[in-house]
C-alpha cells in the first residue's frame, strides 16, 4: 500500500503536470492543513470546490499549510487573519461537529486534525471562469480518489454539489453500500442539505453536503441552529 508521504508527493507531481498540460495560469492550491494529517488517517474530510481569486497570494502556500490551517491563520481579502466570513463559518462548523461528540473523541475531529483542501486545485476568480472545467473536474476526481483510497474517513463534507457527487463516487468505488439518503431542511428558507450513509466492511461513513457557507451563513443564524444541530447529529453518528 502506498504510504501517505508518497501519496502526497505523487499528488503534487500530478497537479503540476496537469496544471501545465491544461494551460492554467493563475496558480493552484491543494491542502489547507499540514500534509502530516494524511499520516493520521483523518476521520473528517472537508473539501471546497476550488481556490478563488485572480492572482496567487505570495503568502498562501500551494502544496500544504505547515504554519497552521488556512481557515484559522491566513488573511483572506481585506479581513483580518481567520476573520473572513467563510473562514468564520468553517470554524463554527468544526466547533459544532465537536459539540456532537464525546470529549475523548473531539480532538480527532478538530479542523487541524481533519483533511481539509480544495477538490479542484486550480484557481479561478469564480468556478464559472475555470479554464478547461471538464478536464479539470475529471482530474480532480481521480486525484482525490487516489489520495483517499488508503484512508477510512467517517465523515466527508462538501459545500457544493459537484464535490458532493464525487465524494459519493469515492465511497461507491471503494465498495461502500449506500444505506440511506436524506434531504434535510437547514432552516434558511427552502435551502436544504443532503446526508448519505455508506456501509463498508470495517466501518460506516457519512457524506454531507451543506449549502455554500459564504452565501448561507448557517452558523451565524439563530433561526437555523436547531436545524443545523439535527443535520450534524445525523452526519456525525459514526465519528
Amino acid at each position: 500500500m502506498t504510504r501517505p508521504r508518497e501519496s502526497f508527493s505523487s499528488a503534487i507531481q500530478g497537479i503540476e503536470r496537469e496544471y501545465a498540460k491544461l494551460g492554467h495560469s493563475v496558480g493552484w492550491r491543494f491542502l489547507c492543513v499540514s500534509k502530516s494529517v494524511l499520516e493520521r488517517d483523518p476521520r473528517v474530510v472537508f473539501l471546497t470546490l476550488n481556490p478563488g481569486g485572480k492572482s496567487i497570494p505570495v503568502d498562501h502556500p500551494s502544496e500544504s499549510c505547515e504554519a497552521g490551517c488556512a481557515y484559522l491563520v491566513e488573511q483572506w481579502g481585506t479581513a483580518k487573519p481567520g476573520a473572513h466570513k467563510l473562514q468564520r463559518q468553517v470554524q463554527k462548523l468544526f466547533a459544532a461537529i465537536q459539540r456532537q461528540l464525546a470529549p475523548g473523541v473531539r480532538s480527532g475531529a478538530s479542523i487541524e486534525d481533519s483533511l481539509v483542501g480544495y477538490f479542484v486545485p486550480f484557481r479561478s476568480a469564480r468556478f464559472a471562469d475555470l479554464h478547461r472545467p471538464k478536464e479539470s473536474l475529471a482530474f480532480a476526481h481521480d486525484l482525490w480518489a487516489s489520495l483517499l483510497k488508503p484512508l477510512s474517513p467517517r465523515l466527508l463534507l462538501a459545500i457544493d454539489p459537484m464535490t458532493f457527487r464525487s465524494m459519493n463516487g469515492f465511497c461507491i468505488a471503494k465498495g461502500g453500500r449506500l444505506m440511506s439518503t436524506e434531504t434535510l431542511s437547514t432552516g434558511w428558507g427552502n435551502t436544504t442539505s443532503d446526508v448519505n450513509e455508506y456501509q463498508f466492511v470495517s466501518h460506516s461513513c457519512m457524506v454531507l453536503r451543506l449549502p455554500h457557507l459564504s452565501t448561507f451563513q448557517l452558523f451565524s443564524c439563530l433561526e437555523c441552529a436547531q436545524y443545523v444541530n439535527a443535520i450534524l447529529a445525523r452526519a456525525c453518528r459514526h465519528l
